[in-house]
């Protein structure tokens, strides 16, 4: 039981001295991680607006887009990254669209605004919550009237002001306030019947679709937000000891 003790005492020990120095935060999860569906989801657009996408959800078996949340506190440093279940959930709301011809080949842009949530799937607890208003969402194709079969989502504070990431349980205590950006790598896009995706000359969607999809972050906590952090990174790893 002492050595137990000693155990945690010497971690939060580290972790407090730690709690002086700014690491930055790393955030991602792998394509193709949800076996049952697909990552992301798409509606033809109704008028007036250009239209939106979403998690793909109502596409998967259990109705749910599960993914490994991976976290590295450390930066680069030896740590490494824990490994955090969780529920995806997502929207985009295109605002604008512009198509860019670039050397016989077009890039159709759009800015979008909306969420992503990952969600503990067993207590329903929010693990994060990413808020933007100013995200560049981009398809590079062969034709004015089709995406490509990739796309990136993308979005940082240089750009956007209001992007915001809010931490909660296991990243409960981490002052996600500085430098954040982050970016969705959209692939194997495609219509339900596997087709490329059309849109309209005004940028509108004309078909359902979907894609798989990865997601990578980067965020700088504020000094001193460490020590705290640290106890929720003990929980998580206590929680996977556990199981």
């Amino acid at each position: 039981m002492r050595r137990g003790f000693h155990s945690r005492t010497a971690a939060l020990a580290v972790i407090a001295a730690m709690a002086g120095v700014a690491h930055a935060d790393f955030l991602s999860f792998a394509s193709d991680m949800n076996a049952d569906g697909p990552t992301f989801s798409g509606p033809p657009t109704l008028p007036p607006g250009i239209g939106f996408f979403t998690d793909g959800q109502h596409m998967n078996v259990d109705h749910m887009v599960m993914v490994d949340l991976l976290w590295d506190a450390d930066e680069n440093g030896p740590g490494g990254p824990v490994a955090i279940p969780a529920m995806f959930s997502f929207r985009a709301n295109f605002n604008t669209y512009n198509m860019f011809p670039v050397a016989g080949s077009f890039v159709h842009a759009y800015t979008a605004n909306g969420f992503a949530d990952f969600v503990d799937p067993q207590t329903f607890e929010r693990i994060l919550r990413i808020n933007f208003n100013n995200a560049l969402f981009t398809s590079w194709s062969n034709s004015p009237g089709l995406w490509g079969e990739t796309a990136t989502l993308q979005d940082h504070e240089g750009t956007d002001p209001n992007i915001v990431f809010l931490p909660g349980g296991p990243l409960a205590g981490r002052d996600l306030s500085m430098s954040e950006d982050f970016g969705f790598t959209l692939t194997a896009m495609e219509t339900m019947d596997g087709g490329r995706i059309p849109i309209a000359p005004d940028g509108s969607i004309l078909d359902t679709w979907m894609s798989e999809g990865s997601f990578s972050a980067h965020a700088v906590p504020a000094p001193g937000a460490l020590a705290l952090a640290g106890l929720g990174l003990l929980s998580v790893l206590r929680r996977r000891r556990s199981h």
